[in-house]
């Protein structure tokens, strides 16, 4: 699963929002230090309560190395007594558990499996498995929220790669590819767009997939950048779905290779226009 993990980042990483995954594992260690701070204190943050052992007394920071990379936590501090987080204590496996939840949350929904994997690696903590499974909830409906959120305002350039990755469906490991839009504004920020699981070689797959984007409000677009994917942008045109010119870059031959990280779109701006794809543009008609 570290390799999975790091072919999802890689992906993220080199084509938008760097602080994308980090955020999310930053929030639900967050979540996991308010659970296991409450079963120490006795009761919630802000919660009254005669059963309380303890109070809360501020927060101190420390930077936790993941496998998406270095997240700042804010530690609580207690007034009596000292709490240290128990995914940060040595040999334990929370830190592998927690970031398998974050991809699944990701690519097609936290499973059992992975939920169970965070429980048991929780265990000793005092945290329970209604509290471990409310919180994969609460992170596959952050997840949920921000993949089908409205996209505002215009996206000249779009960028669309895919990796594969190894999950968990009924009962076995499978290989998806999961494919992954990328739009630059018209200030030069980078953001994810969408993100779906499907067979990326297919053309209804493209269809739909770019007509969720548009359906989402994405508009302004008058570049895509590409891995040769057949002819799929041409039938788009035609159907009226989106209206964009496309160009492969990087060029042809050197496009990654299933499952492999690709250059970010702003190297990919930067790049000269080969000779032969510049015959490539597509038009509306």
């Amino acid at each position: 699963m570290t390799k999975q993990m790091m072919d999802l980042r890689a992906l993220v990483e080199k084509s938008a929002d760097g602080d994308l995954l980090r955020e999310m594992i930053g929030f639900a260690a967050e979540r996991l230090m308010d659970l296991e701070v409450g079963t120490k204190t006795g009761a919630d943050y802000g919660e009254k309560s005669v059963e309380r052992l303890a109070q809360r007394n501020g927060y101190r920071t420390r930077d936790w190395q993941t496998r998406a990379g270095s997240v700042e936590l804010r530690i609580p501090r207690l007034r009596t007594g000292s709490y240290f987080p128990s995914f940060l204590e040595p040999r334990r496996a929370a830190e592998k558990a927690l970031t398998a939840v974050i991809q699944e949350a990701y690519v097609h929904g936290v499973s059992t499996r992975s939920m169970d994997d965070l429980v048991q690696a929780m265990g000793g903590t005092g945290v329970s498995k209604s509290q471990v499974s409310r919180l994969c909830e609460e992170i596959d409906e952050r997840v949920d929220a921000f993949l089908t959120r409205p996209i505002e305002g215009e996206w000249p350039y779009l960028w669309i790669d895919a990796t594969y990755l190894k999950v968990r469906q009924g009962g076995r490991i499978v290989s998806v590819a999961v494919t992954l839009a990328v739009g630059v504004n018209t200030d030069g920020r980078r953001e994810v767009l969408g993100m779906a699981i499907g067979a990326s070689e297919a053309e209804p797959f493209w269809t739909e997939f770019l007509r969720d984007l548009v359906r989402r409000g994405l508009g302004g677009v008058k570049l895509v950048i590409h891995c040769p994917a057949g002819s799929f942008l041409q039938e788009i045109y035609r159907e009226g779905a989106m209206r964009m010119r496309a160009s492969r870059l990087p060029p042809l031959g050197s496009c990654p290779r299933p499952g492999s990280a690709v250059g970010s779109t702003s190297s990919a701006m930067r790049s000269p226009m080969p000779a032969r794809t510049a015959a490539g543009w597509y038009r509306p008609s």
